[in-house]
């Protein structure tokens, strides 16, 4: 059980002011992507900081539009949804609004649903704030480099209206075993609050000017 009070300090959602959210959002539409443009590994310097990604005010469609392209939640309707529920106890929770059953993912969309669970509201999906850690690591790379491993903590959750910018640095350079060239980069995501709700490291291995050497050839048939 949580302790009474640990969440005290957050309020969801924060209350951002109109300016605030429009300058946020130019913020974000202005984060660049590398696409075509080839990053090759000579030009990695270490200690080189990675464009930071921006993203928020969380909205209500951001998770139903996460669960929905990613399959992360499970959204059924009438007796299709009557029968899950039948079939998996738990997985449906009572609410008020609709004085009816409801998937339990709507923790991730409803307010009053999220703090059923102890928190101060709806949340975002770890597997989602994750992939914004990817997201940013591709968008550096380009077209042509490749996401060869990613680990990630993840340590808090985000909320309706929280923004999380999540940045990024160079810490090595290298040939690996498999002859690639390979940088690591260390990441992080701070919310408004200062915190980092999920810090992670990659590894990415990017084209090689002088070898010629091109990661995509190994992975991707040309036929």
């Amino acid at each position: 059980m949580e302790k009474k009070g640990k969440y005290s300090y957050i309020q969801v959602p924060h209350p951002w002011t109109a300016e605030e959210r429009r300058k946020i959002i130019e913020e974000s539409l202005a984060v660049p992507v590398r696409g075509p443009e080839v990053r090759y590994w000579e030009d990695v310097v270490v200690g080189e900081e990675l464009p930071t990604l921006i993203k928020g005010p969380i909205t209500m469609s951001d998770e139903v539009a996460f669960m929905m392209g990613t399959n992360a939640g499970r959204f059924e309707a009438n007796e299709v949804a009557w029968r899950t529920f039948q079939k998996i106890p738990g997985y449906s929770m009572y609410h008020p609004e609709s004085n009816a059953d409801e998937f339990i993912e709507m923790v991730h969309v409803l307010n009053d649903a999220g703090r059923t669970t102890g928190l101060p509201g709806a949340y975002d999906f770890g597997a989602q704030r994750y992939s914004w850690v990817m997201q940013s690591v591709t968008h550096w790379i380009g077209d042509e480099g490749w996401l060869k491993k990613t680990s990630a903590l993840y340590r808090k959750f985000l909320y309706l209206g929280d923004v999380a910018r999540i940045s990024g640095k160079v810490t090595k350079k290298y040939i690996d075993e498999d002859g690639e060239y390979c940088v690591d980069i260390e990441s992080h995501c701070i919310n408004q609050r200062n915190e980092d709700a999920v810090p992670a490291n990659s590894t990415v291995v990017l084209p090689s000017r002088e070898k010629g050497i091109w990661p995509l050839d190994r992975r991707v048939s040309k036929k």
